[in-house]
């Protein structure tokens, strides 16, 4: 069976090892170049970069100072050549390669060809050393996965852009958030926290979180090869997921008024606006902890089994039809590869406002879960799911979605099942 393209996570641990290697431990300038382009590359892949862009974001140049200056330039055939020693040398067994083609600064991700064997018979190649731990070790590509300056970016983006034109069934959706009295928040997910607790083989509760009393999991992370201190450098940084930070730009530009919108961290979160706010919460409770206070309030509830844990959908009331659990890994349509994404909204704890959960079973679900609130057509699916009338306000629900992950994005969802509360 020919193998899927990459997904996100592939290419964020590619680019997580390519960053712990030597050829560039020790250069800062060639790290945040490489994060860059790459997060810019998988966020808007069909968007050129341009070298003024890269030097204001990167190398903190002005728009008068960029215009003359070779930074990039330079900096870009180091990146190349660099890139290209590591495949050839520790990163010789990588099923991926990444490139930064000349005369492009977009990165591409392709599949190393495969060895065709010889006709004349050799001695057995001699095994692969085992991979160490470190390998898989997620949190490096908290450099990567989290966007270096993604929110910087989004704000710059978002002063130069008008208000979306709201459809009809858009309108209907969020006008009640956007006229009402109460402030609204948007809350992204700490990727951090994730990785964290998949580093540490272990989990945090909402309790520990709230209080920020990390210190049990970090002491279960093992000292050797340098983890631990990796545990600190997370729990003291704040990041997103990119894919989040582009949701709340877009819920802005939806608004229209900038100041309308609240945008915050979970970790900076704090559980008295469920009561007196309305809310849109990003991520599972596994990268989002305050999700975990809407749990009683859903049929489909997420469960996190084993060390670095699969991520499991309980159903608690299955209908006719309905499976009792949903499994993250799971294909969604014949060998594309895909997930599942919870999407609510429910009153908040006052009953004043509303909350809306979007929790996918990965970040591209997630995403995929978000966009599905931004389109006009899919509102109009939802509508027909949960049976509305002729101009009904949206009623209190609760959705799952299924979706595909192609390139890293997912292109495509569709409802499976539907509530009304």
């Amino acid at each position: 069976m020919a193998r899927t393209s990459p997904t996100a996570e592939e290419r964020h641990a590619l680019v997580a090892r390519i960053l712990a290697s030597p050829h560039f431990s020790r250069s800062a300038r060639l790290r945040d170049f490489l994060v860059y382009v790459v997060e810019r590359g998988i966020a808007e892949s069909d968007t050129p970069m341009h070298e003024v862009t890269i030097a204001a974001m990167v190398f903190g140049r002005t728009d008068s100072q960029a215009g003359d200056d070779s930074i990039v330039r330079v900096h870009a055939s180091q990146l190349r050549k660099r890139l290209e020693t590591y495949f050839q040398s520790e990163g010789a067994h990588e099923r991926l390669i990444l490139e930064i083609p000349k005369g492009n600064y977009t990165p591409v991700f392709h599949t190393r060809a495969p060895i065709v064997e010889s006709p004349v018979q050799i001695a057995p190649a001699p095994p692969l050393p085992e991979r160490s731990r470190r390998d898989w070790v997620w949190p490096a590509a908290a450099l990567v996965v989290l966007a270096l300056g993604c929110l910087l970016w989004d704000d710059l983006r978002l002063r130069s852009e008008v208000p979306i034109a709201m459809s009809p069934y858009l309108n209907q959706f969020w006008t009640p958030f956007f006229n009402s009295q109460l402030p609204f928040d948007v809350v992204l997910a700490d990727s951090n926290l994730n990785l964290l607790q998949n580093l540490a083989h272990g989990s945090i509760s909402l309790e520990q979180y709230a209080n920020r009393d990390y210190q049990k999991l970090i002491d279960s992370i093992p000292a050797e090869a340098g983890l631990r201190e990796i545990g600190n450098m997370l729990i003291h940084r704040r990041y997103t997921s990119i894919s989040d930070a582009d949701l709340a730009r877009k819920i802005s530009l939806l608004a229209g008024r900038k100041d309308h919108v609240q945008i915050t961290g979970a970790r900076d979160f704090q559980a008295i606006r469920l009561r007196t706010n309305q809310v849109i919460l990003f991520g599972s409770k596994r990268s989002n902890p305050w999700a975990e206070l809407l749990d009683n309030e859903l049929d489909f509830q997420y469960r996190f089994e084993g060390g670095l844990p699969e991520t499991v959908i309980h159903n608690k009331k299955p209908k006719p039809g309905e499976r009792l659990v949903y499994r993250g890994e799971e294909p969604s349509v014949a060998s594309v590869p895909g997930g599942y994404c919870v999407v609510a909204r429910i009153p908040n704890f006052s009953g004043k406002g509303k909350m809306v959960l979007v929790a996918g079973t990965e970040t591209e679900a997630t995403g995929a879960g978000g966009e599905f609130l931004l389109n006009e057509a899919s509102l109009a699916q939802l509508s027909q799911a949960l049976s509305m009338r002729p101009n009904e306000p949206f009623p209190d629900f609760e959705i799952l979605l299924q979706t595909t992950r192609v390139g890293g994005s997912s292109p495509t969802s569709r409802i499976i099942s539907a509530r009304r509360h």
